[in-house]
């Protein structure tokens, strides 16, 4: 696409940029390219996430793992069949100090680029994927009290009541990352399938997470019906 493409471009000047650097100056300014990788990990999902000007792109992971999920949702309606969607990346990517590291304009402070967490307060208009993914699974036509955004349970007890509300199939979906979601979650009975929009850090991470899933107790097991651990 061409918002892709020219993300492509931005972010190969800005490697580029780094590398030719000193070994000096790279110590200097060593966040950038761990800046640079969350801004393009980001991207992946949905260009939005870094370009607030940037269009809804067909062939992004955002919208590829929208239409498996809708499929599941429909294939599987008649056991309730719930699913969980992963993602660590909520909120936009702020690109100004990449920017300023491209116009020579960079500090050496060591940069906060967190891409935000299920309890941050996001500003008033910036992209937010947990209310866009609700938003295209609404437009897909499942009905708002069957999504749940892990962000919206403030405490133990109200995550535990929605844990319960899955297991029955009363909602049918839960959107969250793998700080709440990944561990200690009981929410597998009727869990068809989970989509990894990205990847957390360690792998340890990346199984727990799929432990959602893939366990003892789910229906579908006990069906012989394949679950799936979805990665884009």
């Amino acid at each position: 696409s061409p918002g892709m493409a020219n993300f492509k471009d931005y972010v190969f000047k800005v490697i580029e940029k780094f590398d030719d650097l000193s070994g000096k100056e790279k110590q200097q300014y060593n966040y950038i390219p761990l800046v640079t990788f969350g801004a393009a990990k980001a991207a992946a999902i949905d260009i939005r996430l870094v370009d607030p000007n940037g269009r809804d792109e067909p062939g992004s992971k955002l919208n590829t793992m929208i239409g498996r999920a809708l499929d599941l949702y429909k294939k599987h309606d008649d056991n309730k069949a719930t699913q969980v969607i992963f993602a660590d990346t909520i909120r936009s990517v702020k690109r100004e100090k990449l920017n300023d590291f491209l116009e020579d304009k960079a500090t050496t402070q060591e940069l906060d680029e967190d891409p935000g967490t299920e309890d941050e307060e996001l500003e008033a208009g910036e992209f937010n994927l947990y209310e866009e993914i609700r938003n295209k699974l609404v437009a897909g036509g499942v009905p708002e009290n069957e999504i749940a955004s892990i962000q919206d349970y403030k405490t133990p007890e109200s995550r535990e009541k929605l844990f319960e509300k899955v297991n029955s199939g009363d909602v049918r979906f839960v959107i969250g990352g793998t700080q709440k979601l990944g561990t200690g979650v009981n929410m597998q009975e009727r869990m068809i399938a989970a989509h990894h929009l990205d990847v957390p850090w360690t792998p340890a991470d990346l199984e727990q997470r799929d432990g959602r899933v893939y366990r003892q107790g789910n229906i579908f097991g006990e069906l012989g019906v394949p679950v799936q651990l979805n990665r884009y």
